[in-house]
């Protein structure tokens, strides 16, 4: 592999973006490497000079999108609670993102736990909480209702603007869950 840099994460890009269309339509085990290497436009014996199989393949993806979404993560806790526009920020993080976080939520159920992991050690300095279980409850928490809740407005986003869910978001976390099922003002 003499190519020059450029050429070669060109080729690496082309095969993602080749693997992912078909990705998004059936399960890994479904994919043969001769239905990426046809529609991106490459021999198989080009495959096997970047990736040993579809699942590196996929991981390498994975690893991309999951390093974004650690460098913006960090940036949204540091704006924290300085910045009001942290549910903006995450928003566009899942405009930018939902496509791959989706998918990977939806058919990896190891990507969570990846993710949840790469974050859970950002602790910005407005943070006090002091370390110990209720602090990592209330992490899991927060963690599976944000992105319960971003999985859902993603889905559904023809319906709900972003920025309705947004302020339903920012009141079903400064006023809790129960005071929004009961309705109260």
């Amino acid at each position: 592999m003499n190519k020059q840099p450029q050429i070669q994460e060109q080729t690496r890009q082309n095969l993602r973006d080749a693997f992912w269309q078909i990705y998004k339509q059936k399960s890994i085990e479904n994919i043969s490497i001769r239905e990426i290497t046809d529609l991106a436009g490459y021999n198989r014996s080009t495959f096997y000079l970047y990736y040993n199989d579809i699942y590196e393949l996929r991981d390498q993806i994975e690893e991309i999108v999951l390093d974004a979404l650690q460098e913006r993560i960090a940036s949204v806790m540091t704006a924290l609670p300085v910045s009001g526009n942290a549910l903006e920020m995450m928003v566009d993080l899942y405009l930018s993102h939902g496509d791959y976080l989706y998918h990977f939520l939806e058919t990896d159920p190891s990507f969570r736990t990846k993710w949840k992991n790469r974050i859970s050690h950002i602790r910005p300095s407005w943070f006090h909480a002091p370390d110990g279980w209720q602090t990592d409850v209330a992490f899991e928490a927060s963690f599976s209702m944000i992105i319960g809740a971003f999985s859902y407005w993603y889905e559904n986003q023809e319906s709900i603007s972003a920025e309705d869910f947004i302020l339903f978001l920012r009141k079903l976390l400064s006023d809790g869950i129960l005071k929004v099922w009961q309705n109260e003002p």
